[in-house]
């Protein structure tokens, strides 16, 4: 799994580089990392709400939310740039050829693209709810 992560980061750090190489090209993928643990919360968040038919309710968002956005971009900075270990597997992974690589492409693509739809999927079927009958 810490492999598969690794190698998660790798893809997008070359994608992001592939765009536009500048000085932040090491925080692009962590932005993305952070993001798409920030949408699987949310979808976790409305799928919690669709199954026990109860609205999360947060009295301060912000208050609530930015110490567990705090702590997952730590944990990500520990695991990915924290003295440069993704470096150590960079290598590794350059070596492989370019089939199993154009399948890492693919698989990295459809990981994205499953989190997107899971999120647009379940505030769709947050939104079908009549609420008004479970307050």
């Amino acid at each position: 799994m810490k492999r598969a992560l690794h190698y998660f980061y790798y893809k997008l750090y070359y994608f992001g580089v592939a765009i536009s190489d500048d000085v932040l090209n090491e925080w692009k993928p962590l932005v993305t990392i952070l993001t798409l643990e920030i949408l699987i919360l949310a979808q976790f968040l409305c799928w919690y709400s669709l199954l026990t038919k109860r609205i999360v309710d947060v009295s301060n968002p912000f208050l609530t939310f930015l110490p567990i956005v705090a702590l997952l971009g730590i944990g990500n900075y520990r695991f990915f740039l924290h003295a440069n270990k993704w470096k150590q597997f960079r290598g590794s992974f350059r070596q492989f050829d370019n089939g199993k690589k154009g399948v890492g492409s693919i698989k990295v693509a459809l990981v994205i693209l499953a989190i997107v739809a899971g999120v647009i999927i379940s505030f769709y079927n947050f939104a079908q709810i009549d609420w008004k009958r479970y307050r």
